[in-house]
This record gives C-alpha cells, structure tokens and sequence, in this order.
C-alpha cells in the first residue's frame, strides 16, 4: 500500500513557486474582472498527434517543452516534445495493458496518476522514468454513484477531481470539483458553483482541468469554452474556444504558456499551445 506520509510536495512546490500568467487572449481585460473573451485562433505551435491519440484524454506538464498525455481506452501513457515533435509511449499498466475510461492525467512528483470517468485512481510509481514494468496502486475516490469524472490536477498534497455530469438533483446544475488525498476514504467536496453563477454560461460540462497556484482552468469540449476560476469557485474569465474540434484536456508550460488537447475526428487527436501574454506585449 502506498505511504500516506509519502512526500507529494516537490512537484507541487515548484508548481507553486511559478507566476500565475494570463493566457493568451484577445480582448482580456485586467486581472480580477470577469471578462468574457476568444482565444486566439493562430496559436504559437500545432501539433498532430498519431492515430493511437486519436482519443486523447488530459495533458500533464513534465517539463518546459514535455507533456504527458493518455487516450481514455487504455492504460498507456504518452510523451509530447514540442520541439522536435516527438510523440512516445513512455510506459503501459498491467500485463495485458488494463483497459477502461480513462479521463486525466496529472505528476506527483515522479509519479504519473490517471484517473477513469468513474473516480477510480491509478498511482504509476515512478512513472516518469518510462520502465517497462512500472508498478502501480488503484485507489477509489467514492465518486462512481455521485459524477461522471472527466479531469485530474494535482493541488499541493491533494487531487482535484472534477465532473462532466451529476447524479445527484441538487449539484445537477453546478459545477462540482471534488478533492482526494492519499489515505482519504472517499473525495470530499472541493468547490460547488452553481451554473447561473458563471457568466454567460448556463450548462457546462467540464473535459479537463488544470491548477497553477490559485487559479484553476476548465475546458468544456460540448460548450467550446475555457473557464479560469478561483480556489474559492469565483469566475475571473469565461473564453470562447475557436478552431478546437474537441478540447478535452488543458495545461500550462513553466513559460505560462497554456495547452489545449482537442480529441482527433478520423486521424490523431490535436494539441494547441498559445503564447503568454507577455509574448504579444
């Protein structure tokens, strides 16, 4: 079993420790004003995935130009070099590869978790060192009978969950993000915003999330939009996301540059990457 007291902070620290940027927007206003805007339809870098990305499911920042990324079929993680363009399987668990509906991806440290649309865990020990047999851990958040989960970040010493749907009437028309920390039974409720509370929206269905300091991104793949929230569930942005075909997982670079992975319709899924702020000054 794996050591409730096990150090999760030195990915988290460095996460921290980064400026919280502004994305690339066009029409943003300043910090803190809920500002309704459009991504900007020229990104820095596109990048075709292969056919076997084809069902891209989350992204993950391993490094400056890295990201980590599974399909949600399979148990096979993948890397993404922006530079060269190169895309590998970094590693694959279970023997035959464990199957199931797999929704996000995100780093503890070394070690790469995954989680299925059920709140089912999955702790690759290591995982970034790419071996061939890593060892892994299943855990269970509670969360199959209360949400659909469709993205994994991890928060300092915890992981937020967030969900695509609920079952439950009176968090239908809410967004639900739900936390977990090693040891914990089950998830416990992180944040709980009602719809009419996020701007121009008034149904949402969360595809990816992503956490950097006090600011949490969400993409929503049926809405084509991007929201930018606080820890306490308060809406700094809500942004139109043009030219994306299917956004289902979001990131951001240590540049502050934020990532977008669109699931592929005939060929391999799509990554987007769009320039910090500070780049179009």
């Amino acid at each position: 079993m794996m050591d409730r007291n096990a150090p999760l902070r030195c990915h988290a620290t460095t996460m921290m420790l980064r400026v919280l940027i502004v994305l690339t927007l066009l029409g943003t206003t300043a910090c803190g004003d809920v500002s309704t805007s459009t991504v900007d339809t020229s990104p820095q870098q596109r990048l075709q995935l292969p056919a076997a990305l084809r069902e891209v499911s989350g992204l993950a920042t391993l490094s400056r130009n890295e990201l980590l990324t599974v399909t949600d079929e399979v148990a096979t993680v993948y890397s993404i070099n922006f530079e060269t363009g190169a895309v590998k399987e970094l590693f694959s668990l279970g023997e035959p590869v464990i199957k199931a509906d797999f929704e996000g991806i995100t780093l503890a440290g070394n070690d790469v978790w995954l989680v299925t649309s059920q709140g089912v865990l999955y702790r690759a020990i290591d995982g970034v060192k790419g071996r061939p047999d890593t060892a892994f851990e299943v855990f269970s958040t509670g969360l199959k009978n209360r949400c659909e989960v469709e993205g994994l970040a991890f928060d300092t010493t915890q992981f937020l969950l967030v969900c695509k749907e609920n079952f439950g009437k009176k968090d239908r028309d809410k967004l639900m993000i739900y936390a977990w920390s090693p040891g914990d039974s089950e998830a416990r409720e992180f944040i709980a915003v009602p719809f009419d509370e996020l701007g121009p929206i008034r149904k949402l269905s969360p595809s990816g999330i992503s956490v950097e300091g006090d600011t949490i991104h969400i993409v929503a793949a049926r809405q084509s939009a991007l929201l930018v929230i606080d820890r306490a569930g308060h809406l700094l942005r809500t942004m139109t996301l043009r030219d994306h075909a299917q956004a289902e997982g979001v990131t951001v670079l240590p540049d502050g540059s934020m990532v977008i992975a669109d699931e592929g319709k005939i060929g391999g899924g799509v990554i987007s990457r769009y320039r910090p702020v500070s780049d179009n000054d």
